[in-house]
């Protein structure tokens, strides 16, 4: 039996807690429980969580949400990868100053406006011989998303928050590496099966199985280089989103 009087460390506070809410999260789904909004800020408070952070929490959970994406993938899009990068959260307001923030960070990586749909803005990264040369010559490192043909951005303000969802599209970039990719592969087997066809079995299985392999090597790399892709530009998203929530100077 434990004593109701017994005192607990913070630390061992929170983890009793953590794993309370697990324990009634796996009940809950088993049961098909539902709550309302007030219903969560109510057991919050008694818990000593502020509403705001409740309400904070929640666009964060909505965020994540709105992140993934809702179309079935296709097969380019499971073997090589979604021509996507979505990264979204709430940051602090107002929102003016983060728009403000979010021009400026798109422009110091030479994109510019294409589209002002009001709450959506729509960035390019203009494919000319200047900026091509001024990428190029990125010597410290600083351009980030020289790979994705367009950045949409859409913020909303949600109370004292604002909500940021950025997108950047590298569907050229895809179709570029899966072209390169299929080529190897076809290149380098068809080169096989045709100095296969100048010799006699079972000599002429070496070519035929080299040529497929260094076919399906190349293109291996193909992906493996567009996943690297993805992934510098994810970070570079969410980094920016980092700097929107902890970092930014606010008047």
């Amino acid at each position: 039996m434990i004593d109701p009087s017994e005192t607990l460390s913070r630390h061992e506070a929170d983890e009793v807690l953590r794993r309370a809410v697990d324990i009634h999260q796996r009940e809950a789904a088993q049961g098909g429980e539902s709550l309302t909004v007030a219903e969560l800020q109510r057991l919050a408070g008694e818990l000593g969580i502020r509403p705001e952070s409740v309400q904070r929490a929640l666009v964060e959970v909505r965020s994540v949400a709105l992140a993934r994406t809702e179309t079935t993938p296709s097969r380019l899009d499971r073997w090589f990868g979604a021509a996507e990068v979505t990264a979204a959260r709430a940051v602090p307001g107002p929102r003016t100053e983060v728009d403000a923030a979010i021009d400026a960070m798109l422009r110091a990586e030479l994109f510019r406006i294409e589209r002002n749909h009001g709450d959506t803005v729509v960035w390019e990264n203009p494919d000319s011989l200047l900026h091509r040369a001024r990428r190029l010559f990125d010597v410290g490192g600083r351009l980030r998303l020289g790979v994705a043909r367009r950045v949409t951005v859409t913020t909303q303000a949600l109370g004292d928050a604002v909500h940021v969802r950025l997108v950047a599209d590298l569907a050229p970039r895809r179709d570029s590496r899966a072209r390169t990719a299929g080529a190897a592969l076809v290149g380098w087997s068809a080169t096989g099966a045709l100095v296969a066809s100048l010799l006699a079995m079972p000599t002429a299985l070496v070519p035929l199985v080299g040529g497929v392999l260094l076919g399906g090597a190349f293109a291996g790399s193909s992906r493996r280089t567009f996943r690297n892709d993805v992934e510098v530009v994810r970070a570079a998203l969410e980094r920016f989103l980092d700097f929107l929530e902890r970092e930014r100077v606010r008047l």
